[in-house]
């Protein structure tokens, strides 16, 4: 017996969040509302918080409608009798003739991988490249010959999750460095240098990291009077901050 849920969390675009329990991803629900029944996916699960994405949209949808799991994936009759036929996204006929009633498939294939997706761009790119780099413009053809040198890594962010394919946001992370420098003039020692990369280091950090900058650089100070270990700039983790000994030179800028 299908459990059905009435109690809809939050609805955001065409996505709406329920609890529900025993279900599983790329799982199809049925949506009624005041408006008639839509089929929805489930995109994500965190806990006991289900994430459906509606084919239809949730305009319309009040937060009391009743959701009801399918317990499988899309699938679609799969005969002869398919050639013809007009049928919508969920596999319904729009051209007035009968559901077919044949076997059906589901629908459960893995997405592409995005790194195979992206094999002929490489070719492509690459061959503009080695061209570049044999052109007489000596400028244009030291800088195919730069990213011919990097080219293992240029293509990181299609192989790895997690990697931006563009550095913006490292930029933005060392543009108050720069705007320092510019309104400062920078520093006039080595030591100048060591204390100010530090300082900008840790503040970024820190920053990221959603903690205290004031509170770091105190605790750091009175560490440094006591000899005791210096505060880390290492994410707290499940085992608590890792500590290490830093030293912290004292010197103007």
């Amino acid at each position: 017996m299908q459990k059905v849920y009435s109690r809809i969390h939050s609805i955001a675009g065409n996505v709406l969040s329920l609890r529900a329990e025993g279900v599983k991803y790329g799982e199809l629900a049925v949506i009624s509302s005041p408006r008639g029944e839509s089929l929805a996916e489930v995109i994500r699960i965190d806990r006991d918080m289900v994430y459906l994405q509606v084919f239809a949209g949730c305009i319309g949808v009040p937060a009391t409608a009743e959701v009801r799991f399918r317990g499988r994936s899309m699938d679609v009759a799969f005969s002869d009798n398919l050639l013809g036929r007009v049928f919508n996204g969920g596999g319904q006929p729009l051209d007035g003739g009968p559901a077919l009633a044949e076997e059906r498939i589901e629908i459960d294939t893995q997405p592409v991988n995005p790194a195979r997706r992206l094999i002929p761009s490489r070719m492509r790119v690459k061959k503009l490249l080695l061209r570049g780099a044999s052109s007489e413009e000596e400028k244009s053809a030291r800088f195919c010959k730069r990213l011919l040198n990097l080219w293992p890594t240029l293509w990181t962010f299609a192989e790895m999750d997690g990697v931006e394919p563009t550095n913006n946001h490292a930029e933005r992370c060392i543009r108050p460095a720069v705007l320092w420098r510019k309104g400062s003039f920078g520093t006039q020692s080595d030591e100048g240098n060591h204390f100010a990369e530090r300082m900008m280091t840790a503040v970024q950090t820190l920053r990221l990291q959603g903690r205290s900058v004031l509170d770091f650089v105190e605790t750091a100070i009175r560490a440094r009077q006591v000899g005791a270990l210096a505060p880390s700039l290492l994410p707290t983790n499940q085992n608590g901050v890792q500590q290490i000994r830093v030293p912290l030179p004292v010197c103007a800028a």
